[in-house]
C-alpha cells in the first residue's frame, strides 16, 4: 500500500468541512498517512480526535540565525 501525504489540509476550509475531514476522512485515509499542517490546522481538539489513530507526530522549527529548519518530535504545543 502507498503512502499518501496532505499537505495543508484544513487551511481553507470552514470550521463544518474541518471538523468531517478530521474525524471521518483522516482516520480512514489509509494505513500510512502524513498529514503535513500548520499550528492553526490541527488545534488541540483535532490532535486530541486524532491521537488514537497516529503513531507519532513532529514539527520543523526553523532556526533563523543558522538558516537551518530542525526536526523535533511531538507536535507544535508538545515540547
Amino acid at each position: 500500500k502507498l503512502p499518501i501525504i496532505i499537505d495543508t489540509p484544513l487551511s481553507r476550509l470552514d470550521s463544518t468541512h474541518r471538523d468531517n475531514i478530521v474525524n471521518n476522512y483522516f482516520p480512514n485515509a489509509g494505513e500510512q498517512v502524513i498529514i503535513l499542517s500548520t499550528d492553526t490546522e490541527i488545534d488541540k481538539e483535532y490532535f486530541r480526535s486524532l491521537q488514537p489513530h497516529l503513531s507519532g507526530a513532529a514539527s520543523l522549527e526553523f532556526d533563523e540565525l543558522q538558516e537551518l529548519s530542525s526536526f523535533k518530535s511531538g507536535y507544535f504545543w508538545e515540547k
